[in-house]
């Protein structure tokens, strides 16, 4: 969960992974320049070794599947 106006810091994964928006409004960059915005049922495949975060637009809630 990501409180409306709040980030989740600049991280990177060490394996694939699908980010699946589950409820709110948020923005997810990478440092590639991807910026993709995220509402509730979409989803973000994150590739592996690449710094990325996440801004809240709106509370949102995430199920990250590695």
């Amino acid at each position: 969960q990501i409180a409306k106006g709040e980030q989740l810091k600049e991280h990177l994964t060490k394996v694939p992974a699908l980010l699946v928006c589950v409820l709110g409004k948020a923005n997810f960059n990478d440092e590639n320049g991807q910026q993709i915005s995220l509402l509730s049922g979409d989803f973000i495949k994150i590739e592996p070794n690449v710094k990325h975060w996440v801004d809240a637009i709106e509370e949102s809630n995430f199920l990250l599947i590695k």
